[in-house]
Order: C-alpha cells, then structure tokens, then sequence
C-alpha cells in the first residue's frame, strides 16, 4: 500500500485513483478520462493533504459527521498552507493556463448511488493565481461548517468522509445542461432520458434558478421530443447536441451498470465536455419491481382465461428452476432463489407479464451473471430496462470452481440437446395421439378416467418435462449475444444489428417454415382446378363444400385434409387455449389459398435456397476479414467465430422445432378440456364446454375429482370472470413499468403508452417511426394496418403488414409480404426470424406503429437501419 508520505501534494486528473483517496467525484472524472471522454483538465488535492491542513489550521471543519461549530469557532487568520503545496499549485496553475480556474469538491459518499449530496458542497470559480486560490481553498473547506449541510447529512442518515478537492480549468460554455439518461421523475416507466440546457454556464440549471430547454428521448423510437422551457428555441449557432448526448448517455449508462446524472457543456469549438458523471439517487429502489410483456404479446395477445393463467404462473416457475440446474448451479444456490422463482410472472389487467427484476436477480446468480441479463433484456426486447437495477445479490458470487463447473454442465447438455429434443418431440406426439384417439368425433364418447388421465399427463409434460426444451431459448439467447459480442470486438464499425442478422439469413430447416411450403405447394395444384379455384377466391365457404361434395375434387381434398392433420394444429394465438386451430376453423385455411392464388408467392423453398446462398456469401466475407490476423491468432478467431456463428443458427433451428412441439401439446390439451367441459355440462356443473377454461388448473381438477369446496359457486365465478377479462379486453396497458413490491397495475392506468402533444406534432411532422431493424432490405408499399390473422387474409401483393404482434400462425402469410412492421418484440422473436427466412424487410419493436401508421397509406420499411417512413 502506498504510504501517505510517498502521494504527491497535487494529483493529476489523468486517470483513475482509489475513492478514499480522492473521493467518489474524481475518481469517476479519472474513469471517464482514461476511457477516452472529454473532460477538463485539473488536478486533484488528495484526502491527506487536506486533513493535513485541518492539523495545521484547527479553526477548520473537519469533514462532516457531526453538528458545525458555532460561528465563534472559525478561524479568522488566513489559511496557512504549506510551502510545497503553494509551489505544486504554482506548477498546476502554469500547466492549466486558463482564464479562470474553479475549486470542487470530492467526497468519499458524495455522488455516490444513495445519496448524491448535490448542491451541498462548496464549487467556488476565481483568477488562476495561488492567492486567489489560496482563498477559494479556504471557502470550499469553510463549507463544511454549513448549517444546511449537516441538516442534509442527519435527514439522510449519511456522512461524508475523506474530502479532497478538485482544480480544473473554467471553460466557457456556449451551451451546457444536465442529462438524466433515466427520467427520475417518472413512476411507471424507466425507457425516457431526460435533457435540460441553456445558454452559457449550466450552474442555473443544477441551482434550479432558471427554466431550461427540455427535452425527452424516447428510447424505442430513437427520439428527442421537446417539453418546453425557455418559450422559444436556442439560435441556430447555439444548437443542443441531441444525437451526441443520447449516444453518450447511452454508453455511459451501460459502462457504469445504472443510470446516470450528467453535467455537461459544449464550448465555442463545439466540443462536448463531461463535468460530471454520478448514479441517479432517485430513481426505484429495491422494493420496486420492475414489469414487461414485450415478448409475451407475440404468444398471449389478450386477457389470459384462469386456466391458461395457473398453467403460465407454475411452467414459468418451473423454466427457470430447470434452467438453473441445466445450468449447474448448486443445491445452495438454488435455495437462494427461492423468492424470486415463485413471481417470475405475474398478471396486470389479466395480460401475462414478466418480472424482470426476478428474473435478473436468479440470472445474476449464473457465470457471467450480467452478461446474461443484458442477452435476455435484448432477446424479450424490453428496451428501457437495460439500466435495471441490479439490487442485492440473491447468493454470493460463483467461486471459480463452481464456475467452471457451471460451464460444463451447460456445454455437455447442449451438446445433447438435439438428441433431447427429438425425444421430447416423439413424447408430445405420442401424447397427441393419445388425445386424437379419445377425442376423435368419430370416436365414442371418452370415459372421465381417460380424459382425467390425459389432464394430468399434460400438466407433468409441461411442469417436469420441459427442463430440457427450455434449454433452446437459452441457447438461441446466449449464442446471439456472444455472436454479436464477437463482431462487435473485432468489427466495432460494422458489427451493428442488421450486420450481425445476415449471418442468420436463410438458416434453413426451420419447422415453422414447412406449413407455408406445404400451403403453397396446395395452392398450386388448386390453381390447376379452375372450378374450385374461382369457388375459393368468391367464398369460403362455397370452397369447402364444393371440396367435400364434388368427385373430381376427391384428390384435393385428401391433400386438403392432410394439410390440416399434419399441420392444422398451428394457427394464430395458438397457446391461448381458448382460440381455436385451423384444424377447427378450416375456413382460415380457405383464406389463406385464397391470398396465395391472389399474389402468387414466390415458392418459399426457393426463396429459402437464395437467402441461404447470400449467407454463405457474407460468412465468407466475414471469414475472409479475420484471415488477416495471421498465426495462432487468426486461426482461434476463425474457430470461434465458426462456433458461435454455427450456434446461433442451430439454437434458432431448436427453438422454432421446441415451439412447434409446445404449440402441438396445447393444441391437444384443448381438446381434453372441451371433452371434459362437454361432460361438466352434462352434469350441470358448467352451462358451456368452454367455461372450464375459466377456472384455474387446480380448481377444475378439484370439479373433475368431485372434490371442489363450492361447487355451486362455480357458475357464478365463471361468469365473473369472463366479465372481468372482457372490459380488460378494450385496454391496452404499457408494455413495460414499474410499481411496488406487491402493488398490481391500477385499472385506470390509460390504455397503452400515454402519447404527449408534443410527440404527436413530432410524428405528425416527420412521420417517422424507429424500432428495431429485423431483416435487412427496402421495401415501399400500401400499409395493411390488421389486429389478427383474420383480418390479414386480405393483404394484396406489394403489401406492408402493420399489425401489434405475430406468432407462428401468421408465417404462411409471409410469402406473400414485401415488408412487416410490428409494434411489438426483439430480435429473437418469432416474427423477425420469420421474416431473415422470407427475406422480408422487417422492422419490430415500432412503438405506436399499429395506433400511428394510416391504413392504406404508402409506407417505407428500411429493415437495416430500424426505420418505417409514411
């Protein structure tokens, strides 16, 4: 340890010093320097020189920590300062050579994530000369004796210890303000930056002594809108420099792990400076609980029935333990995560949300914990919660040895996992079978115990059997992430979202892509019957009789029915339980032959060939780049680029085969409970087969096995409750939030995301949206504005499809888009897949696209840079 004799009187501020040493203020100023930021020159006076000068002049306050002398008690005399440290300031003045020179403090527990002591300390300007800062020494250090200062550290129960002080040059601002990279006076939301600026000096803007210019950014759109101020705008010479500073918030943000309060000018040259750079002390704490449902709307559009409900409550709670132990986590360690699995979701005006802040708090707790809950924040693409607090650690970090561990048993069970999944697969098939031959209409009616039976299987299938299928959304999360992570290591220019998604073009052998070839190869030989042809594009249901009653059609309608025991299962809102399949509603089925005959859709296995031969072009180019690092080097970053590049495209591969096997299960389930709803209602405890859908798992098991507490009530409730879920219905609650620990969404939350009259005017003057950008292209075309699949079965070739979510019952409209725009998701989620398989420029997460874009209007979709125009 350095000895308090061998640190020099004047520290340059040129890079980073321990806090006890020069305080919490200059040790951030010395990150920020030796990171690269623009910051103004100056030196530091370190902790022990200045409780050298407390010795040397006792009428000084020491540091804060108990009440301040009486007035009586300051020293009179001049400050004495010693002879080496006049001569150090002599030097620092010489080597600064500006105008002016300004004194700050630096505290051990100021700017700190508690407390920030803002405006409590003593910054005092004056001429670069020793007296003059001799004088300005003297005031900063007298400050401690403030009356206002010690009834600020007895209201916040904190003390200040270790003062230093801060001499850096006084540059003259042209502009200068204060960025809140998150909003701290909002209470529901933690996505808006918040900026205030003004002419010159931004002391009146910290002081609160004027009104500033501000403004917020939004984060999913990438947009500062004005919120007023100063009454008109800064002329054009003094212009703010929004772009620069939400960048730089942005980064800042992320390289400091919270959210940040920024000091900051520009000077006459135009350059940026940071003055200061501390944790946001006001924003939620521990017992705030931060909620989202951006991923979830893609699969849970609307209210959730209590069934459906009960079922996501426990296989969520059960994903996340089995995710811990494929993920080798102890015993103890996963006793720790006790009180976070059981809230991993949870219900807001009946809409399935994620907790966050649990989910963050059990990934923290698995190697490399805040990498990971970074990919999942970017995989259920919940931007504004990237700065999510991270709170207090559920267990102590992983000792090296459990980390290594750890890793090994997550590399072993991916290498396994396709093997798993093929059986998982075979599992939920033969499952499937089952419940066909029980509840087949053809078929007598089922007795209770084999229905009971089949319940139950469902509901070990997806509680306990799942741990190994949830291994591929992990891996799709992870190996994307690393992906990225890797390109942006070695291309930090060109490593961008769009860059790192042509690697994943036409991946290939998705099982969600074989309904849209077997629709189309359908449509092709209906085309060769012209007869039938012309009965599906006048009407639905003229087409499906004529299918059925007319000899010649036998042939297509074997293939017909075939297409719907193979694949009638997938269908919009497919793990909804209470909307019906295609194999239920074959008249969307119609629809959809009807849209293919209509535009005529390039064959998707052909396409699938050209998007993959692009692929290959541009991992070779990739390769090709990398091969410039020569020797040992070049070669490991080859491997590792080919790992991790064939990773992602695989993991994507088990995802979409996992889902399919989810949304077979659930298909199947739902014919258990209308079967056993139709015997409920012949008992008279239910008047629709459907209403079992509104009693939780438990409470239906309860009414199967006679053994519910209130039967007679059961009516009652159902009603209620479908009541209930149909005035949720009409709402549309934000997508992300944050309330008390316990607190639920109040019911006069407004519906969606309050839009300002500022923003308003912002859109309807550029009419421009930013998302995220899903698959890269241009496309221009008339919107189709749709809410579900129904509605889409209209879309005309050259469309633009405009709607809030989509799941994998929209992919076999796909063929026929030139370009999608989604309101909701990230770039994991099933639509942008989908649309990098199809080539589609597509653009997900546009915020407000359903409620802004006008149906029918032309539409630009920029899918590279995240951009729809109109």
């Amino acid at each position: 340890m350095l000895s308090t004799s061998a640190i020099p009187i004047l520290l340059p501020l040129d890079r980073t010093y321990p806090d006890t040493l020069v305080g919490a203020k200059a040790q951030r100023l010395g990150q920020l320097v030796e990171a690269g930021y623009k910051v103004p020159r100056g030196f530091v006076l370190p902790t022990p020189a200045i409780l050298s000068l407390r010795d040397t002049n006792p009428g000084l306050c020491r540091v804060a920590s108990g009440p301040p002398p009486s007035a009586g008690g300051k020293n009179p005399e001049p400050l004495r300062l010693p002879t080496s440290l006049l001569a150090s300031l002599e030097r620092a003045l010489q080597f600064l050579a500006a105008p002016r020179v300004i004194l700050r403090s630096s505290a051990l527990g100021e700017d700190g994530a508690g407390v920030s002591f803002a405006g409590q300390l003593l910054s005092v300007q004056c001429e670069p000369t020793v007296q003059a800062v001799s004088e300005a020494l003297r005031a900063a250090l007298e400050a401690l004796s403030s009356e206002h200062l010690w009834t600020y550290c007895r209201a916040r129960k904190k003390d200040l210890h270790g003062l230093a002080l801060i001499l850096q040059e006084y540059l003259q601002a042209d502009v200068a303000g204060v960025l809140f990279t998150v909003d701290p006076r909002a209470i529901s939301t933690s996505k808006d930056m918040l900026l205030e600026g003004t002419l010159g000096s931004c002391q009146g803007v910290v002081e609160g002594s004027i009104d500033p210019l501000r403004y917020r950014y939004r984060r999913e759109r990438r947009q500062w809108v004005p919120l007023g101020g100063l009454g008109k705008p800064l002329p054009e010479e003094h212009e703010l420099p929004l772009e620069q500073l939400a960048a730089l918030g942005l980064e800042l943000e992320q390289r400091f792990g919270a959210p940040q309060d920024l000091e900051w000018l520009v000077d006459a040259a135009g350059t940026l400076y940071l003055l200061q750079a501390r944790p946001i002390t006001t924003l939620p704490g521990a017992n705030r609980v931060c909620w989202t449902n951006v991923n979830l709307k893609e699969n849970y559009p609307h209210p959730l029935s209590p069934m459906l409900y009960s079922i996501a409550l426990e296989a969520y709670e059960w994903y996340f333990r089995n995710l811990a132990v494929s993920f080798g986590l102890s015993e103890q360690r996963r006793a720790c995560l006790e009180p976070f699995l059981t809230a991993v979701v949870g219900a807001h005006q009946g809409r399935l949300y994620y907790n966050l802040s649990n989910i963050h708090a059990i990934l923290h707790c698995a190697p490399y914990g805040s990498r990971l809950c970074s990919y999942f924040t970017s995989f259920v693409g919940a931007r504004g919660a990237e700065a999510l607090p991270r709170g207090e650690a559920p267990a102590k970090r992983l000792s090296l040895s459990e980390m290594l561990t750890a890793m090994y048993k997550l590399g072993s069970a991916l290498v396994r996992f396709p093997s798993w999944l093929t059986k998982t697969e075979a599992i939920i098939a033969a499952y499937a079978g089952e419940v066909l031959a029980v509840t087949s209409p053809n078929r007598p009616a089922p007795c209770d115990a084999n229905l009971l039976k089949l319940y139950n299987q469902f509901l070990r299938l997806r509680f306990h059997e799942w741990r190994k299928p949830a291994l591929a959304d992990a891996a799709a999360m992870i190996f994307y992430g690393l992906l990225k992570g890797f390109l942006a290591s070695r291309f930090p220019d060109q490593a961008k979202e769009s860059e790192v998604n042509r690697l994943l073009l036409g991946v290939g052998e998705l099982v969600s892509l074989e309904p849209s070839e077997a629709l189309w190869v359908l449509a092709e030989k209906l085309r060769s019957v012209p007869e039938l042809s012309a009965a599906c594009l006048e009407d639905a249901g003229t087409f499906l009789t004529l299918l059925e009653t007319r000899p010649e059609a036998k042939d297509l309608a074997a293939e017909f029915q075939r297409y719907l025991a193979t694949w009638g299962f997938r269908g919009s809102e497919e793990l909804m339980l209470t909307t019906p399949s295609f194999s239920e509603r074959p008249e969307l089925v119609a629809g959809l032959l009807r849209t293919y005959l209509q535009t005529k859709p390039t064959r998707p296995s052909i396409r699938m060939f050209e998007l993959a031969e692009r692929r290959r072009s541009y991992t070779e180019d990739v390769r090709r780049a990398l091969m410039k690092e020569g020797g040992l080097l070049g070669r490991a970053e080859r491997w590792v680029f080919a790992l991790l590049h064939r990773g992602a495209m695989a993991a994507i591969r088990w995802r979409e085969r996992a889902r399919t096997a989810q949304a077979r299960l659930y298909h199947s389930f739902r014919q258990v409970l209308l079967a056993l709803g139709r015997q409920q209602v012949l008992l008279g405890s239910l008047r629709a087969p459907n209403d079992l859908f509104w009693l939780s798992y438990r409470e239906a098991r309860a009414l199967l096995e006679g053994t519910a507490q209130f039967p007679e009530l059961v009516q009652e409730t159902v009603r209620e409750r479908q009541r209930q879920a149909s005035s949720w219905a009409e709402r549309e609650p934000p997508e992300l939030f944050w309330l008390e620990q316990g607190a639920t969404l109040p019911a006069t939350t407004p519906a969606g995301d309050p839009i300002d009259p500022s923003d308003e005017a912002a859109e309807a003057e550029g009419r421009v949206l930013l998302g995220i950008g899903a698959s890269a292209g241009l496309a221009r075309g008339r919107a189709k504005v749709v809410r579900d699949l129904r509605e889409a079965m209209t879309l005309e070739p050259g469309d633009i499809l405009v709607t809030r979510q989509t799941d994998p019952g929209w992919t076999t409209l796909f063929p026929v888009l030139a370009g999608l725009v989604i309101e909701h998701g990230g770039m994991l989620s099933h639509g942008a897949i989908v649309a990098r398989e199809f080539g589609i420029p597509a653009v997900v997460g546009a915020a407000g696209c359903f409620a802004r874009i006008p149906p029918g209007s032309i539409v630009e979709v920029d899918g590279g840079r995240g951009m729809v125009r109109w």
